[in-house]
């Protein structure tokens, strides 16, 4: 879905990473029940760097840990030396798996992470260059980047894990949405008065969330996510509240709708009260938005 894929650049770009390309291969659509979440993602290595300080406290206790943060530290400054024009060490792929169960997440995690055969062919041939700084940061990168990757993929998912449970809230949303709900009933002897909130479509809700614009600051960012929080943590109390007319419990006329942007409030109150006093006036009939 577009809007996991958002979200994730979102994450990624208000960390300090922005993604190459981001390829979500699970193509779950929001109505269905999410139990797992799985991205390739396409990255600048260079931007990886800043995870090099929490990898190096990761392994603290091996008494080699310094030595082995100042190496890796020489392949991210040797970086434009590794570039080559094709099959380049300067961008990594990265796959994610995001489960639900614990046992598959922690599983995931435990799991090695692999260079393509080609990479380390590459690597392995600059090994050999004449260049003194290109030859040390190859063999660096051929001892220590994939144990470093593992850490950066690990930290990633738990990074993601905001998007997940988000997007796990949208769905709550979507379900508790989709069905109509009876905000307020007034009877008058056989005459019943009903004030629906309308089922919102899911066309609706994932237009209201797309990405408008390209993301590409961390304040950016971090007004989309706050964005997608703030509509999870508020149920989206939007949209169209119409009034049912019945009369010995047939439907005898039906109001136009009439849009809120909230139905909670004092305000919503006194709209729903006016909806049901214009359709008791017996106005329903030429009744427009404009009058609200």
């Amino acid at each position: 879905m577009k809007l996991a894929t958002d979200l994730v650049k979102a994450i990624l770009i208000r960390n300090g990473v922005e993604p190459v390309n981001i390829s979500e291969s699970s193509k779950l659509p929001l109505k269905q029940p999410l139990t797992e979440l799985k991205f390739s993602l396409y990255l600048r290595t260079e931007h990886l760097s800043h995870f090099l300080p929490g990898y190096v406290y990761s392994i603290k206790e091996c008494p080699l840990s310094y030595d082995i943060g100042i190496e890796i530290q020489k392949i991210f400054e040797s970086l434009h030396l590794l570039n080559e024009e094709f099959e380049s060490l300067g961008f990594v792929s990265v796959w994610i798996e995001m489960h639900q169960s614990i046992f598959e997440q922690s599983r995931f995690k435990k799991s090695n992470f692999t260079f393509r055969e080609e990479e380390v062919e590459l690597a392995k041939g600059l090994v050999c260059s004449h260049n003194s700084q290109i030859s040390n940061a190859a063999y660096f990168w051929l001892q220590h980047f994939e144990e470093f990757m593992i850490y950066v993929r690990n930290k990633l998912i738990d990074l993601f894990r905001e998007a997940y449970d988000l997007i796990l809230g949208m769905q709550q949303v979507f379900f508790i949405r989709e069905k109509e709900e009876l905000l307020k009933t007034i009877s008058y002897g056989d005459e019943l008065y009903e004030v629906k909130f309308m089922a919102a479509e899911l066309y609706s809700i994932e237009q209201n969330l797309k990405c408008s614009e390209s993301i590409s600051t961390k304040s950016q960012a971090s007004a989309y996510i706050n964005r997608i929080r703030e509509f999870v943590r508020s149920g989206w109390r939007q949209g169209y509240i119409v009034c049912h007319h019945k009369r010995s419990n047939q439907i005898s006329s039906l109001s136009l709708p009439m849009y809120l942007k909230d139905t909670s409030g004092r305000s919503a109150r006194k709209r729903v009260k006016r909806l049901i006093s214009s359709t008791v006036c017996g106005r329903n009939k030429d009744l427009g938005l404009t009058d609200f």
